[in-house]
């Protein structure tokens, strides 16, 4: 595991938006990843992604079929507001590996997920994030 200043794991403390419009998968994500130090803040809808705090977010975790909002449409509001070099990790139960590179993506994992592997892409994100 890549290491940062004071040997914290890559991505300890970062700030990560989970947006799926499953209450289910928003919390059991929310609970892992708490548990694996990140702070995470959860939309139900890219409309309520949009409208929250204006606080920074490291990374984005998205469900691409969301009520609203498309997938690019949100993506392109997310960057309007937390920065044009926001990573991106797209999740989906359809295969939708061409529209996450279409926006930009850094990375796709189809449902169902493994935990480990959602944790460990998150880290890759954070880790090659510009500083």
């Amino acid at each position: 595991m890549a290491e940062q200043p004071g040997n914290l794991p890559v991505g300890r403390g970062a700030r990560v938006l989970v947006i799926d419009d499953d209450r289910t998968i928003l919390d059991l994500i929310h609970a892992v990843l708490a548990d694996e130090g990140f702070h995470v803040d959860t939309a139900l809808s890219g409309d309520e992604a949009v409208n929250s705090p204006p606080y920074g977010v490291d990374l984005v975790v998205l469900d691409m079929f969301l009520p609203g909002l498309s997938g690019v449409e949100l993506t392109d509001a997310l960057r309007a507001k937390y920065g044009a070099d926001l990573p991106i990790l797209v999740t989906s139960a359809s295969p939708v590996a061409r529209e996450a590179h279409a926006i930009g993506a850094y990375e796709y994992l189809a449902k169902p997920f493994d935990l480990v592997d959602l944790v460990a892409a998150i880290r890759r994100g954070l880790d090659s994030a510009p500083q």
